[in-house]
């Protein structure tokens, strides 16, 4: 406590400005228009809550300085899991928080024990409070029927794309195996059999994830631009192949 003493006796002798400085680093809120006597006791009030939290972190053998989920310093506002008497976890709300909703794993991510309704109904209460604009994470959990329709709308997506990337693939085969393709079969192939399923596969892609289109436009064109031209034919049907793409991205992406 000799420290926090000491820098308090050096506060004191601050002028505004210095303090203005000071609380800018210490990231306080609407001091610019605070008197100097309230400015310098909000900053002592804030130096002596640091204090007060980290002897009590250690006197409870609380030894976490980042969110386990972000990586980031623990920061307010933030949320405890209180394990036993003894052990706790911090988290960032914000990341535990997206992490639930977008995973609907209800457990602790470090020790692995499931959040009671009580722990959830904690974290809607602590971020109602906050004014945090989430879905509440309890009515999450009592949902499960929303997880498995966006599994299954996941693994569809995931679908459409590999199979988009396989026909692609045997595209750009084709184009490889020239000489013994014929160009006429390549027309054939592309005309009749690649393009109007390619055609279907977006269409159904883009209306499931138009994110997720986008991306497989892109990785279809960069794929094809890495096919070997080992003659002529291939650079006029990797051309065509290319201007197919771009001609059908048009139509979802202007």
């Amino acid at each position: 406590m000799y420290s926090l003493i000491y820098i308090f006796k050096e506060l004191n002798n601050y002028k505004l400005d210095e303090l203005k400085k000071k609380a800018k680093c210490m990231r306080l809120k609407k001091y610019s228009n605070m008197r100097k006597k309230v400015l310098l006791d909000t900053i002592k009030k804030e130096l002596a809550c640091k204090k007060i939290q980290k002897v009590f972190r250690i006197k409870k053998g609380i030894n976490q300085d980042k969110c386990p989920i972000s990586l980031k310093p623990i920061n307010y506002p933030c949320w405890v899991f209180k394990i036993n008497k003894n052990k706790f976890v911090y988290y960032n709300l914000k990341p535990l928080v997206e992490y639930l909703l977008s995973s609907g794993n209800f457990r602790d991510p470090m020790t692995r024990v499931p959040f009671s309704n009580e722990n959830l109904l904690s974290i809607d209460k602590t971020v109602k409070s906050l004014k945090m604009k989430y879905k509440s994470v309890l009515k999450f959990k009592n949902n499960p029927d929303f997880y498995r329709r966006k599994k299954i709308r996941e693994e569809t997506i995931n679908t459409y794309s590999d199979q988009i990337r396989e026909i692609i693939s045997l595209i750009r085969d084709k184009i490889e195996d020239m000489p013994r393709v014929s160009q006429l079969d390549m027309e054939l192939n592309l005309s009749c059999i690649y393009y109007p399923n390619l055609k279907t596969l977006f269409r159904n892609l883009s209306n499931r994830s138009r994110r997720k289109c986008k991306e497989s436009f892109e990785d279809s064109v960069g794929l094809i631009n890495t096919t070997k031209e080992n003659n002529y034919f291939s650079k006029i049907f990797i051309k065509q192949v290319v201007t197919f793409l771009n001609r059908e991205k048009r139509k979802y992406f202007v």
